[in-house]
């Protein structure tokens, strides 16, 4: 039995990383998706400093270690990408892709630097203690982040394009399950292949990235049908062409924005018009509507009356 703790303790760790992606996520109407990418960065400096060595802390006499695997980081990372680019767009996805990667690249590169100590009172920080870098960890670690980055986006993509009828949220759980397995078959192959260890670090990595995907597909799933929704510059519904990560550009995704929250307002005025009771009620939704979804300051509604021609203000919404 005691052999499951530390599989438990990963476990809540994997939720605890995942659910304040989420919650990041859903303040970016607010906030901005900042703090969200500052937090994906976080997780890839960690991730990547664990493939150079690991990071060490003397506090006091004290020594701290702390240890993320890729177990944990990396299909948290995954998973803030995929709801960025389901949500928010190709472009932000786009930005956090070249983030991630660059963080990558400068973490690598820090590799081949000596270690530096910094000595204060009391307190003696080990910034990286990698050892002997090796090259061929080092950039398998690097080239197979990108592969599943990219395999993430077009898998998700090109299964929503290819079976139109499955919503996104499925098309997600297909993909993060795909990137994940890229990277189970990838990582130990190019890292370990010819060495005793590779059977077994094979397994446990495929079995350990499995794991990770099954664990993260219901918070994906519930996120994409409770909570994305309810986000005023959500993307989900855009059709995407399955390669857009390399060819959308920001004019082409302003005007398939527009064209998708469009359909979506006259689907709701075509709702609207089916459930009132009367003409004053659909007016008076419909402005409303105008100002939740579309962030007019004010709408209004004027009516001509009779032969004069004179127009009378029929519904308002908002504020002048």
């Amino acid at each position: 039995m005691l052999m499951f703790i530390p599989v438990l303790i990963l476990l809540v760790e994997l939720w605890l990383l995942a659910g304040l992606v989420l919650l990041l996520h859903r303040l970016s109407p607010r906030f901005g998706l900042a703090p969200l990418f500052i937090l994906l960065g976080s997780l890839t400096s960690t991730l990547q400093l664990n493939t150079l060595g690991q990071l060490s802390i003397n506090l006091g006499g004290m020594d701290l270690s702390f240890n993320v695997v890729s177990y944990i980081a990396l299909p948290v990372i995954l998973f803030g990408l995929l709801i960025v680019y389901v949500v928010d767009g190709t472009i932000h996805a786009r930005s956090v892709l070249a983030g991630i990667s660059l963080i990558s690249l400068l973490i690598g590169l820090s590799g081949y630097f000596p270690p530096a100590q910094v000595d204060l009172p009391g307190i003696s920080i080990l910034s990286v203690t990698p050892g002997e870098v090796n090259p061929r960890l080092l950039g398998v670690s690097i080239i197979t982040l990108l592969l599943d980055m990219v395999t993430l986006i077009v898998a998700y993509q090109g299964f929503s394009n290819l079976i139109g009828r499955f919503p996104s949220r499925l098309a997600g759980v297909v993909a993060l399950t795909a990137s994940l397995l890229v990277d189970a078959l990838v990582f130990p192959t190019l890292s370990y292949f010819g060495l005793p260890t590779f059977s077994s670090n094979f397994m446990i990595h495929l079995a350990g990235k499995l794991l990770a995907a099954f664990m993260l597909s219901p918070m994906l799933v519930l996120y994409l049908i409770r909570m994305a929704p309810a986000i005023p510059s959500s993307t989900a519904s855009i059709p995407r062409p399955a390669l857009d990560i390399f060819t959308t550009n920001v004019q082409l995704e302003a005007r398939a924005r527009f064209q998708s929250n469009l359909l979506h307002i006259l689907s709701q005025i075509n709702q609207l018009i089916v459930r009132a009771e009367n003409v004053q009620t659909i007016l008076t939704q419909v402005c409303q509507l105008l100002t939740n979804h579309r962030n007019y300051q004010l709408v209004w509604v004027n009516l001509a009356e009779g032969e004069s021609g004179q127009s009378k203000c029929a519904a308002m919404a908002g504020s002048e």
